[in-house]
């Protein structure tokens, strides 16, 4: 019986281990949150709005955009974007929702087709 529930133990903390790590990533969103819409700047194509429960990335392009997300052991992180052909001219407005920023970050950066990209904006939002 013992034996039973240290396994159970076991596996229970494992589970949540995994369950931690598997939500560190960005995520796509298909329209921005309420209160991030209201500061996003649509003449900026590269911005970052921050807020207590994470971080979130605008970007404009006229182009079709596919995202990975990176953490090195050294806690830093990157966004990776990278842009292909489009048949339209329209200019589409891509969000990307970032895990909440740990004490230990050291750098967030972005980038665009293999380079490194400044942020246009990086505006705090309920921030105190």
């Amino acid at each position: 019986m013992k034996k039973l529930i240290f396994l159970m133990l076991v596996a229970i903390v494992f589970v949540a281990g995994c369950q931690e790590n598997a939500s560190e990533t960005a995520v796509v969103l298909e329209k921005a949150p309420k209160k991030i819409a209201e500061v996003i700047a649509p003449d900026l194509t590269l911005q970052m709005v921050s807020t207590k429960e994470g971080q979130y990335v605008v970007y404009y392009s006229t182009k079709d955009v596919e995202m990975a997300y990176e953490e090195d052991p050294d806690f830093n992180r990157s966004l990776i974007l990278t842009e292909s052909t489009s048949n339209s001219d329209e200019r589409k407005m891509y969000i990307y929702k970032i895990p909440k920023v740990k004490v230990e970050d050291r750098t967030f950066t972005v980038y665009i087709n293999g380079e490194l990209v400044p942020f246009d904006m990086n505006y705090l939002l309920g921030m105190r």
